[in-house]
């Protein structure tokens, strides 16, 4: 039973990575193999955040996600699951090692990725001098943790991650002193500014679908955020920051023009 239900994890995450339907990023894809290839005991613990994320932008049912995150640490423990591949002989031989911690660290690092902290925070190189997603990735982790001091409660998925390509809002905070109640947040280092999108000038009433906020916080949530914004009880900030992690924030009106600056840090 333990093998057959291996088989169909990896089954399920070969057919995710085949059809594309997740990231194409070395990252993302070596995260996938690492699990594939290793299976769920040699998987390392910090993978995990990974994984749920390749699943749930495939589509699969979001169920599978939260029943793997549930039953992630007696997965690894299960000995039936440790993986195993044929070689011609007939005999069982052990795998090629899966990616591990560091190695996979190294890669998001490779990628601009800012899944850990350690990653906005490397001295090795200038902030100046970094690319344009390591900068990015700078800038949300430097405004996520000056939100976080101040106490404002990120809301869903908000943790100030970046992950190139993905679009749609970045923070939502629960303010601990209302009013408001909601800020809604969109982080940009340097020069860089609010884009023009189909559906008009990011962080504008028309840009902050329902689905977005969905998608960032889930159904509950958005509808209470919603409720909230009818109530004027909802403000949104542009927080600019530049390469010594200061920051300036704008507060903006419902077409996203600046209302004037901020001071809450």
């Amino acid at each position: 039973m333990g093998i057959l239900f291996r088989l169909i994890l990896q089954g399920i995450l070969a057919y995710v990575l085949k059809k594309g339907a997740v990231s194409s990023s070395r990252a993302t894809v070596s995260t996938g193999q690492a699990i594939i290839q290793g299976g769920a005991r040699a998987a390392a613990d910090e993978t995990l955040a990974e994984v749920s994320t390749l699943l749930r932008n495939s589509k699969l049912p979001d169920g599978f996600v939260v029943w793997l995150e549930k039953n992630w640490d007696d997965l690894k423990r299960n000995p039936t699951l440790a993986s195993n591949k044929t070689g011609t002989n007939g005999s069982s031989q052990p795998s090629s090692s899966p990616a591990t911690p560091s190695e996979l660290k190294a890669m998001r690092d490779r990628q601009g990725r800012d899944d850990v902290a350690e990653t906005s925070g490397n001295e090795s190189k200038p902030v100046a001098e970094r690319t344009n997603h390591e900068k990015a990735a700078f800038g949300e982790r430097t405004a996520h943790d000056k939100m976080m001091k101040k106490g404002y409660e990120p809301v869903g998925s908000t943790d100030g991650n970046y992950y190139p390509g993905k679009q749609g809002i970045d923070g939502v905070y629960k303010n601990p002193s209302p009013p408001p109640d909601y800020v809604i947040t969109e982080v940009k280092y340097g020069t860089a500014d609010l884009g023009m999108t189909k559906d008009g000038k990011q962080m504008s009433d028309s840009w902050l679908t329902r689905e977005r906020l969905i998608d960032k916080v889930g159904e509950e949530n958005a509808d209470a955020i919603r409720q909230s914004a009818k109530r004027g009880n909802v403000e949104k900030w542009l927080i600019k920051v530049d390469e010594h992690g200061s920051t300036s924030i704008i507060k903006l009106e419902k077409n996203a023009n600046n209302l004037g600056k901020l001071t809450p840090f």
